[in-house]
């Protein structure tokens, strides 16, 4: 039965409507309606589309120059740490000696060698078979020359031919050499330093390490023993590269503190990785300039910030954005995401963008755009002009991309750092709302239509008031009435209407009840970001982190001293603890994943990354301590803790289909769990990852090694529990114990029976 049946028109009513005037009047309203209806639909639609549009680039904007700001501070603080690091070092007297012998040995023992027939010939088949052969690989400028790189001096050649050419360990691996078979002082000297050299490279990431005596030039160590060893940076063939010049600028400009830093160039020893140096001046006990000591690092570590591990969806980088690095020659320090990828159809793209073919070629050559892709577009040219912003432009593939593009500040390096999406995917969600808006606008223009012929044949008084009361429900207006102006169908429509406003108000109440009620419940079971993504209807919640720190909490003594309670004391007492942990871990930023009894769980670093995850998990341990110190003192009671925490990679989510269980999960958690068991009470048991992060040994004790049969030996290390209270807190808590003496039969009366039968 239609809507108009339904309406059961008298025929009168159908007479007025069909004869001329009740014609041109419904005419008349629907020609009104629907010329209001379709203004409106149409205003509203490109306002919407606009103000879409524009929240939009907004979001996408803000988005963008998030990201390029947290890795320009990443990249930033790296460059600062290095030139931290390199300085601390170089001013070590340890180096200072090592440089100092070191340069005598090569001058008293290698300079005087004189080498065999045999031993050059040693050496000259290294180049000619070895080095050469694996540089024109890599090498863009045909076929090599052995006298373009070899040794100037006797020492030169005499510490190659030991140290390189009769070195049994492979390249790469030339390291493993302590001392050469002569037994002479440079040998003696080389075995007793080595060590060092070597374990400091492998700890802070360096490709290498060199000494350069300050007088000659001569590189007298290296720790890899690459083909610049032993030559000479004043004249020799490597004089002119990246390694040369900072050698040559610390000796012009030596004074005490000073770190200089040379960018990136393909190095020709190193096989034409791209390289950069970073080097200080060395002194001698008396303040003398001696040398230099330098430090090669690659881009392997930059490549891992910008990139995140490929996890550019992650990031909200989507299919097409990507975060990298140029310098001031306009080209790039950072591999292409496009490359790395889908090389054929990054290739394909440089051919369509009109890039050089030699610049094709050397970048399908070696698999890389570091060094090779020149990146002239708008963006770069700004960044370097020192503005800062977000545009659209085209990318160095002539594609067009959004691009947040600002300069960076390393001191010695001209930086710029660019995040970058294209237009088409970032603009994807407003052509779909734009499609999604015509198809509803057009089908409220039908049902408006529609509904205008129908209410042009109605009488217009009850009409009226009917559209006067929805239009009030509309805009969320409550307990809305329409007084009954007739008894036909209009009327019962009317009785309708309030009939359905009066449930519209209760169903309302009673699901604003619900909805609060479940609100609640969600936020008390489940961590913020978790019980967030659940009211927005997610079930399946997974999360994955490369970098987190795990605290597993044992609550000592807490079984054997409640033992003999009974159950309500115990739930109390353990509620009391919780509740209080909890607060402390909302406060510091830790998240709590669960408690299982006397087991505490807790996670920094999980739903929202930190970098200081490990320092924060240690401080909030110790908080726990001096809260369980405070309600020791409250109760007269003697619990402890026992910690475990490790750092690393975690999963966590929802478990379960029909009873959600938030938890985490991993090798991670395994670890922290194992070691809580070994630690003693009140002691902080950590892993070697995170004792590195913490960064602070000197509040550790001697390395532990726990034994395991799933996990094998752990190396942890032991902290104790900071249980000191504040004055103001301890004598708050003891303004707290005459409320519990009065409790009788409670808490109080069953810690004094547990004491008495102890």
């Amino acid at each position: 039965m239609s809507f108009f049946q339904k309406l059961n028109f008298s025929r009168k009513s159908k007479a007025a409507i069909e004869g001329g005037k009740g014609f041109a009047l419904r005419s008349k309203l629907l020609l009104m309606l629907l010329a209001a209806v379709m203004s409106a639909i149409l205003v509203m639609a490109v306002l919407d589309y606009r103000h879409g549009k524009d929240a939009l680039v907004k979001t996408v904007s803000d988005k963008l120059t998030a990201l390029r700001v947290a890795k320009t501070n990443q990249v930033e603080w790296y460059f600062k740490n290095l030139r931290s690091t390199v300085s601390v070092i170089g001013d070590t007297p340890s180096v200072g000696n090592a440089l100092r012998d070191m340069s005598e040995a090569f001058k008293v023992q290698l300079g005087e060698t004189e080498l065999s027939q045999k031993r050059l010939d040693a050496l000259d088949d290294y180049y000619q078979k070895t080095y050469l052969p694996k540089l024109e690989q890599v090498n863009d400028s045909g076929n090599l020359i052995v006298e373009l790189f070899w040794p100037l001096s006797k020492a030169g050649r005499a510490a190659q031919a030991l140290y390189i050419a009769e070195n049994e360990h492979k390249i790469g691996e030339k390291d493993n050499l302590f001392k050469s078979p002569d037994n002479g002082i440079y040998d003696e000297i080389h075995a007793k330093y080595h060590g060092y050299f070597r374990d400091v490279i492998r700890y802070q990431g360096f490709y290498d390490i060199f000494l350069i005596d300050g007088e000659s030039g001569n590189i007298v160590y290296s720790v890899y023993k690459e083909a610049d060893f032993g030559t000479n940076l004043l004249k020799g063939p490597y004089a002119h590269t990246g390694l040369g010049r900072l050698f040559q600028g610390l000796k012009a400009d030596h004074q005490k503190g000073k770190v200089l830093m040379v960018d990136f160039q393909r190095y020709a020893p190193s096989y034409n990785v791209p390289s950069a140096f970073v080097g200080a001046p060395i002194y001698s006990d008396k303040g003398k300039f001696i040398g230099v000591m330098a430090v090669q690092f690659s881009l392997n570590r930059l490549n891992k910030f910008m990139k995140s591990g490929k996890s550019w969806y992650g990031e909200g980088l989507g299919k097409t954005g990507e975060l990298y690095l140029v310098g001031d020659d306009k080209l790039m320090r950072t591999n292409s995401r496009f490359l790395e990828e889908d090389k054929k159809s990054y290739m394909a793209s440089l051919k369509a963008a009109n890039i050089p073919a030699s610049m094709i070629d050397q970048i399908d050559k070696l698999n890389t755009s570091v060094l090779l892709h020149h990146v002239d577009t708008d963006a770069v040219l700004k960044a370097f002009e020192g503005q800062s912003n977000v545009e659209f432009m085209r990318d160095y593939r002539g594609k067009k991309i959004i691009s947040s593009y600002a300069p960076m500040d390393i001191p010695d390096l001209r930086w710029a750092v660019l995040a970058e999406i294209s237009e088409k995917e970032a603009m994807q969600p407003q052509q779909e709302y734009g499609r999604k808006l015509m198809i509803t606008s057009a089908i409220i223009l039908l049902l408006l239509t529609l509904a205008s012929i129908l209410l042009s044949t109605l009488f217009l008084k009850p009409i009226n008031a009917l559209v006067s009361g929805i239009r009030r429900v509309n805009e969320g207006e409550q307990n809305v009435r329409v007084k009954r102006q007739s008894n036909d169908e209009i009327g019962e429509l009317t009785e309708m209407f309030n009939t359905m406003t009066t449930q519209i108000d209760q169903r309302d109440g009673v699901i604003s009840e619900q909805t609060e009620a479940y609100e609640r419940l969600l936020y008390k079971l489940y961590p913020v970001p978790i019980a967030e993504r659940m009211k927005m209807g997610e079930s399946k919640i997974v999360m994955s982190s490369h970098q987190i720190s795990v605290m597993f909490i044992l609550i000592h003594n807490f079984s054997k001293l409640t033992e003999s309670w009974d159950a309500k004391d115990s739930l109390e007492l353990l509620n009391e603890i919780v509740d209080s942990f909890d607060d402390i871990a909302e406060t510091m930023g830790v998240e709590k994943v669960k408690t299982i009894g006397e087991h505490y769980l807790a996670a920094c670093g999980l739903s929202v990354p930190s970098l200081d995850h490990a320092r924060r998990g240690l401080d909030f341990t110790h908080a726990l301590g001096k809260e369980l110190a405070l309600i020791n003192a409250r109760h007269d009671i003697d619990l402890a803790l026992r910690v475990g925490m490790h750092s690393g990679p975690i999963k966590a989510g929802l478990i379960g289909s029909r009873t959600f269980t938030y938890d985490i999960w991993g090798m991670s958690l395994n670890i922290a769990r194992r070691i809580v068991y070994e630690a003693k009470p009140n002691m902080i048991r950590v892993s070697t990852q995170t004792y590195h992060m913490l960064n602070a040994a000197g509040d550790f004790g001697e390395e532990i090694m726990v034994k395991t049969t799933a996990l094998g030996n752990i190396a942890t290390y032991e902290q104790k529990l900071d249980l000191s209270v504040d004055d103001n807190r301890m004598a708050g808590n003891q303004k707290k114990k005459p409320n519990k003496e009065k409790k009788q039969g409670g808490l109080l009366a069953r810690q004094t029976t547990s004491k008495a039968a102890e």
